[in-house]
């Protein structure tokens, strides 16, 4: 089982690679979507079986992050930069439809859903 927006099925057979085993599902979906945020398609598998083998097993098979080969190395530093809380947050913003103001890591308004509305410079 394959989980994320990634739609791998249409490439054929790809070549992925594990590039980050999360300790749960929530922190993999995390790396993905930060992943795929950065233009990396990343796919979660193993979470669907953490919750069903207990504790006791769910340690053997902890969700994992998978990219295509080509994708490792960049993959890695994304990750890199995630794990050492060096990722660029970007300036806080406020929302254009409901005026809330929103920190600079979130895309979208957690009021209103409102994505983030694209600035001249590209921010």
């Amino acid at each position: 089982m394959v989980a994320g927006n990634s739609d791998f099925s249409s490439e054929g057979k790809v070549n992925l690679k594990e590039v980050y085993q999360a300790v749960d599902a929530a922190r993999a979906e995390l790396v993905r979507g930060l992943l795929e945020s950065e233009g990396i398609a990343a796919v979660v598998q193993g979470a669907e079986l953490q919750g069903s083998l207990g504790p006791v097993l769910a340690g053997s098979t902890l969700p994992g992050v998978y990219v295509r080969q080509e994708d490792v190395a960049s993959a890695l530093e994304i990750i890199n930069h995630y794990e050492h809380g060096e990722l660029e947050k970007g300036a806080d913003w406020v929302c254009p439809t409901c005026g809330e103001h929103i920190e600079g890591q979130f895309s979208s308004c957690w009021k209103c859903g409102t994505e983030r509305p694209v600035a001249a410079d590209g921010v």
